[in-house]
């Protein structure tokens, strides 16, 4: 029996470590009885809205300026047990945490060919993400797109001019009707069926035609009223500093897989490679973090093209390397160490304040703990009391 080596074990020991943690901030945010982010508000009443048969995007009050900002798909899924359910951020909770599981069943696809294993440490390091973590346990509509997106992506890598080209398209739509900004996949999929002939470019665009049909009629509304929610009251401006901050934030947490999508993107991928040109489009997508108020949820499809892509550049390297020399690490204990230290930097520990010469006083480093605590559930029941 081969004994496992240090480097395996340290993965072993620092994955049971945030798994554990993960499970616990999914446990805790699923009964979190209050709004954990600002935004979950604006979700769960349009969410109500749908479960009610109300109009999801009525004419809007210039006294009162409230819009709707998402299509119909998420409210619509949603609806449908928000009023069997007391805790009314729920509902809209557990449908993200789906999207989550539906990325987590795309990646392990893409990566099928990689083993179980590596499929396995893929799939780890995407959902592990504290910012995956965070969008997937909260009332967002972002990893139900993200899922569908990753799904279309999947099912196109083999497709063929028949059904699975309208899977793949009808899955692109679907990202589209849940959030307009998931339109990397269908570019991606536009492309490379195209590219394939005219019979899969049929396919895979009447799927694509179908599934924004659809939309309209889960909408309820005419093509007007759902243009002016989701473009003109949709526009903010545009802050280059505010992308290139978000994109520092994000990097000091992915900074290994951050790596490997570079790797993937310039390694010699098959330039029909569906989740490459998908990987492009997600990169210029970037440019939508910089409208004001953006967050970190501009950079999921990147932190999950990097999670596949990671992999199989280890999958290259196993390939192409000959046998270690004297001393050497081997290809695999080195994937090993690299992914345990990519995980270690999902761990919720808060940076040290730094000491402040200018203001003299302590300034606190940040902070990435995202689990709502019991002060906070504490704080929410004194707001509803006062409230009522």
């Amino acid at each position: 029996m081969k004994t496992p080596s240090l480097a395996s074990l340290s993965l072993v020991v620092v994955s049971a470590v945030v798994a554990a943690l993960a499970a616990r901030h999914v446990a805790m945010a699923l009964r979190f009885a209050y709004p954990i982010e600002y935004p979950e508000g604006i979700t769960v009443h349009w969410t109500q809205q749908a479960a009610a048969g109300a109009d999801l995007y009525p004419a809007v009050d210039p006294a009162a300026p409230l819009h709707n900002p998402y299509p119909p798909l998420f409210y619509r899924v949603a609806g449908l047990f928000q009023h069997r359910l007391a805790n009314p951020f729920l509902a809209s909770r557990l449908t993200a945490l789906a999207g989550l599981l539906l990325c987590c069943g795309a990646v392990a696809w893409l990566l099928r060919e990689s083993g179980r294993r590596r499929a396995f440490l893929g799939v780890m390091l995407f959902a592990f993400s504290t910012t995956v973590l965070r969008y997937g346990t909260t009332a967002r509509v972002d990893l139900l797109g993200l899922g569908l997106a990753l799904a279309s992506i999947a099912t196109l890598a083999a497709a063929g001019p028949g059904w699975r080209a309208g899977l793949s398209g009808l899955l692109a739509g679907g990202a589209l009707l849940t959030k307009p900004t998931f339109i990397a996949a269908a570019a991606a999929g536009l492309l490379v069926s195209g590219r394939r002939g005219r019979r899969t470019l049929a396919s895979w665009t009447g799927g694509l035609a179908l599934a924004l049909a659809v939309g309209l009629l889960l909408s309820g509304s005419s093509p007007v009223a759902l243009a002016r929610h989701l473009w003109t009251l949709n526009q903010l401006p545009w802050e280059p500093a505010g992308m290139f901050a978000l994109t520092g934030q994000v990097l000091a947490r992915h900074p290994i897989i951050a790596a490997g999508f570079v790797l993937f993107l310039s390694g010699g991928a098959k330039p029909r490679e569906a989740l490459w040109w998908y990987g492009i489009f997600a990169l210029a997508g970037v440019v939508y973090a910089g409208k004001i108020g953006a967050d970190e949820n501009y950079f999921l499809e990147l932190i999950a093209v990097a999670c596949v892509g990671a992999v199989r550049v280890a999958d290259r390297c196993d390939r192409v390397a000959g046998p270690p020399l004297d001393g050497a690490a081997a290809p695999g204990a080195v994937l090993a160490v690299l992914a345990a230290i990519q995980l270690l930097l999902y761990l919720p520990v808060n940076p040290a304040p730094v000491f402040s010469r200018t203001y003299e006083q302590e300034l606190a480093g940040g902070t990435t703990r995202f689990t709502p605590s019991a002060s906070e559930a504490e704080a929410g029941a004194l707001v509803v009391a006062e409230l009522q």
